[in-house]
């Protein structure tokens, strides 16, 4: 599902990024790193979202700590109208085990977004990071596109 860029959230998502407190803050994000740690549980969404607002086409990964904080992330970044790619975390049911083919198929899909989208915005787990991915030219040699 698509957000509504002109819903209500996004209007005021707007109207916040552009309050002169707000606004003088914002435009320094172009710089490097942001931490938003002195952001409430609650109202992380929301400040991600005035960070999306912001970031002048550019990229944007925000790192969660766990999945609990990524699905609440990813959900609200809907709410306040941000498109984002949610990359699931690669499980394994078993130590050991072959990770869950339906979350590989989700893996390779959204990383194949993300190469054709390079200022999306990004929603994944820190600890993702650290897992294995296939190349990109592997995922464009064996893409296939199905007609409709």
């Amino acid at each position: 599902m698509k957000p509504d860029k002109q819903g209500n959230g996004a209007r005021l998502v707007e109207a916040v990024r552009a309050a002169p407190p707000f606004a003088q803050k914002l435009a320094a994000l172009g710089n490097g790193q942001v931490v938003l740690e002195h952001v409430t549980a609650s109202a992380t969404g929301f400040a991600a979202a005035l960070v999306a607002a912001s970031r002048g086409g550019k990229r944007l990964w925000i790192l969660c700590a766990d999945v609990k904080q990524q699905d609440l992330v990813h959900a609200e970044l809907h709410v306040w109208g941000v498109e984002a790619l949610y990359l699931p975390r690669l499980t394994h049911a078993v130590t050991g085990g072959l990770p869950n083919p339906d979350v590989l198929a989700e893996r390779a899909a959204v990383l194949s977004q993300w190469s054709r989208q390079p200022a999306a915005v990004r929603v994944l787990c820190a600890d993702s990071l650290d897992e294995e991915a296939p190349e990109i030219e592997v995922l464009n040699k064996e893409s296939r596109r199905l007609a409709p």
